[in-house]
This record gives C-alpha cells, sequence and structure tokens, in this order.
C-alpha cells in the first residue's frame, strides 16, 4: 500500500492547531468560548516551473474573486483576499454549533526570483484555485550558443 504525503514547510500555526485537534480528541472539546478561538489562517501555496514560468498556485475555497487582490511591488509577488463568514453573508436564522472552517483576511508575500518579467503577470481563480503565472524575461531565459 502506497501512502501519500504532502509536502509542507514548517508553520508553528499549523502545528499548534495539530496539536490542539489531537488534545481536542484525546481529552474532549474543552472550553467554548470566542476568545480561545483560533481565527487567522493561511492559505497553502504551491510554487513551480512550468516550462519558462514560474506558478504561484493558492488554494483559497469559499473566496470569490473579488476579495483577492494580486500584486508585486519591489520584487514581491503579495496575494491577499478575505473569506468572509457565512453568518455575516446572509447565514441569517442560522444556529451553529460548531464552526471550524477559518475567515477574514489573509496575506501572502513571496520574494520572487531573479529574471521575472513582472510586467506580464497573469492570474486565474477557478474553483477555488488561484493560479498566478509569472513569465520569464527574455533575457533570462536560457540560450543555447553554437560553438564555432
Amino acid at each position: 500500500m502506497t501512502v501519500l504525503r504532502r509536502r509542507t514547510g514548517w508553520s508553528p500555526l499549523s502545528n499548534l492547531l495539530d496539536l490542539d485537534k489531537r488534545l481536542s480528541q484525546m481529552f474532549g472539546e474543552g472550553f467554548d468560548d470566542e476568545e480561545s478561538t483560533v481565527t487567522a489562517w493561511s492559505p497553502r501555496v504551491d510554487i513551480y516551473q512550468e516550462g519558462d514560468d514560474i506558478v504561484f498556485e493558492c488554494e483559497a475555497p469559499g473566496v470569490d474573486k473579488e476579495d483577492i487582490e494580486v500584486g508585486v511591488e519591489n520584487n514581491r509577488l503579495t496575494i491577499q483576499g478575505e473569506r468572509r463568514e457565512e453568518k455575516e453573508a446572509g447565514g441569517e436564522g442560522r444556529d451553529y454549533y460548531r464552526t471550524e472552517r477559518f475567515y477574514g483576511s489573509f496575506q501572502r508575500s513571496f520574494v520572487l526570483p531573479d529574471g521575472v518579467d513582472s510586467g506580464n503577470i497573469s492570474a486565474q481563480y477557478n474553483e477555488g484555485v488561484l493560479k498566478v503565472t509569472l513569465p520569464k524575461a527574455a533575457e533570462s531565459k536560457k540560450q543555447t550558443i553554437k560553438v564555432k
């Protein structure tokens, strides 16, 4: 049987949330007050090279396309947005017993590698995944020189 594992970097928040989840499973749910709830969230991002492009894929399910902003400044890509809580977005008449999904604003920033054409960046949002494509500048693409 093959076990697939997701590669992730070290994240103190995800480690704390995992520890909290495991402790809750062992000892019960504990106190149910709003002050003890962790409200910050940060969507996961995969970064890879596809041909001559560098691609950032950001998981942002439940975020409206209009609530996402992508920008480049000082050689830094910034992805920011907000997932609005359904209670605020017309969820009248709902009495929640438990909410585990994260809501609110997020921001992720990445230093861009040298040779990126920041004037031709494109971004598409489809089925909860934001795909930001950064083409390499023409002068930074690999060239083969024929030896005479």
